[in-house]
């Protein structure tokens, strides 16, 4: 190890270190510090906080070290620098938030250690070089995860939802336990640098790598809430407010950084990006068919969750590494704010009078809408390996974003700001397409694989939703679309039948 890299070593360590002692104290121990009317938390806080100011520092060496200088600690590269700030930050906001909305409740204490529990599995998760500790982080973070959804014991809905998901889960670690093996056997090393070094070169090693890749695909399946193990997720808003934003922000992301970490495993064989492609189309369909006609707030936000989820999993079939990876800090961030600001009362506004937006700013609009497609299209060319098919696609993208946003909005100075959005998501876009290509190396050379079947196929089924709304439109009195809003608004039915084969499983006492 080299001496210099010492200190941001012990900085991307400091940040669990700091929520472990939390997490080890004894539950009854927790309660009885913070049951108190006059219990501030501060000590939670002020470590969380120190952990976060070191992760802050830690991507000054993260991003400067090669994938083959990994040592046997921490993993460098920019996928560790960007998610272990995030992460840091998020649990810090979520802390802070549960302290306040906990005030009086018995079990304070006991939320705030399975918390920081959680939070330090999912850090470790992150920076960890070692795939055996990853898998055991995976299990931590998901067994802490369900003592924060039974937080209600008393609530039989709230229990269902975390014992279903408690059985995907463990559904999940035997996949990543078989992959352990598979790993052992072909490598006999657990050291991701080594292990995707020798995935790259060692042709005799790549059939079990390939079958560890599609055991990958499916841990991250199960984990991500894609269809037909989606039902948990809507189910569990019983729990905790902080739980649903720590879960939405930050845990549902776990299964797209596990394909986004064990890329250049996935990629050995075609067919797990298939299988990742069909089954986030899929899933990102039919759970915006479900959103869309939930009465429930809280269901919707959750089948909001599951279709995101499914379009990011779309992405790493697509091979959109640095899209998923934005995707996953975009929708985190906007899914934490939301919950953590439910309970605001809105302020009053008055409903403008609706403008005709003139000529010339549906021209102005259209030109910049051509001036970021185009530049777009110029920036993929640039890159290594790019490919005009999906490069085309996202510019597709990013035009409908700017149009709409634009013929919103009422003077020219509203539709500049609106058009800077999609300038900003192209930029990051192209910053973390960088910063994969120096970090992870390989992963990002599947862009050159995506075919024009595969672009249509995206396109067809993307349109499938607004095929079913246009319909509806057109003949909402038809029987046939009656009865597909009754079967869409039930979900399909596979929420009854996974909660029936929960508690045979699984009884919940009512």
């Amino acid at each position: 190890m080299n001496m210099t890299t010492t200190p941001w070593i012990s900085a991307s360590l400091l940040s669990p270190a700091c929520l472990a002692p939390m997490a080890l104290t004894p539950a009854r121990w927790m309660d009885r510090v913070y049951a108190g009317q006059n219990a501030k938390g501060l000590l939670p806080q002020a470590l969380a906080a120190v952990g976060l100011l070191a992760t802050l520092a830690s991507p000054l060496w993260l991003l400067q070290s090669p994938p083959d200088g990994a040592t046997g600690l921490v993993m460098p590269g920019g996928l560790t620098a960007i998610m272990l700030p995030y992460v840091a930050l998020l649990t810090l906001v979520v802390l802070r938030y549960s302290i306040v909305y906990l005030h009086g409740q018995a079990q304070r204490g006991r939320f705030i250690k399975w918390l920081c529990a959680t939070s330090a599995a999912v850090q470790v998760l992150v920076i960890t070089a070692n795939l055996l500790v990853f898998v055991l982080a995976w299990m931590a973070m998901s067994l802490a995860l369900h003592q924060l959804l039974s937080y209600f014991a008393d609530r039989p809905g709230a229990q269902i939802a975390a014992r279903k998901k408690f059985i995907f889960s463990r559904i999940g670690d035997l996949c990543l336990i078989t992959t352990l093996a598979l790993v052992w056997h072909s490598c006999h090393t657990w050291q991701m640098p080594t292990i995707f070094h020798l995935a790259a070169d060692n042709a005799a090693a790549h059939a079990s790598l390939a079958a560890a890749g599609l055991l990958i695909v499916i841990a991250a399946l199960l984990k991500s809430a894609q269809f037909p193990f989606h039902t948990w997720l809507p189910d569990t808003m019983e729990a905790p407010t902080p739980v649903s934003a720590f879960m939405h922000a930050g845990i549902i992301n776990a299964g797209g950084f596990l394909v986004l970490r064990m890329s250049q495993l996935v990629v050995l064989w075609p067919a797990n990006q298939w299988v990742l492609l069909i089954t986030g189309g899929i899933t990102a369909v039919g759970a915006s068919l479900v959103m869309l006609t939930q009465t429930s707030v809280k269901r919707s936000l959750g089948f909001s969750t599951v279709a995101q989820m499914g379009f990011m999993m779309f992405e790493c079939g697509l091979g959109a590494w640095s899209l998923a990876l934005l995707h996953i800090i975009a929708h985190g961030i906007y899914k934490a704010y939301a919950f953590l600001s439910s309970g605001k009362v809105p302020a009053p506004t008055t409903i403008p009078q609706t403008q005709t937006i003139a000529l010339r700013q549906h021209g102005f609009a259209v030109a910049v809408c051509g001036a970021l497609a185009i530049l777009w299209l110029w920036l993929n060319h640039q890159w290594p390996d790019a490919n005009p098919a999906l490069a085309g696609l996202i510019a597709m993208g990013i035009v409908c974003l700017a149009w709409q946003l634009a013929v919103r909005a009422r003077n020219l100075l509203a539709i500049t700001l609106a058009l800077l959005l999609p300038a900003l998501l192209l930029i990051l876009h192209c910053l973390l397409s960088r910063i994969l290509l120096a970090t992870v190396g390989g992963a990002t050379d599947l862009n050159a694989s995506v075919s024009l079947t595969q672009v249509l196929a995206v396109l067809a089924l993307l349109a499938l939703p607004g095929a079913v709304e246009l319909a509806a439109r057109l003949r909402p009195n038809s029987p046939l679309v009656q009865r597909l809003y009754v079967h869409v608004y039930n979900g399909f039915y596979l929420n009854p039948l996974a909660n029936r084969l929960v508690m045979a499983i699984w009884p919940v006492q009512a």
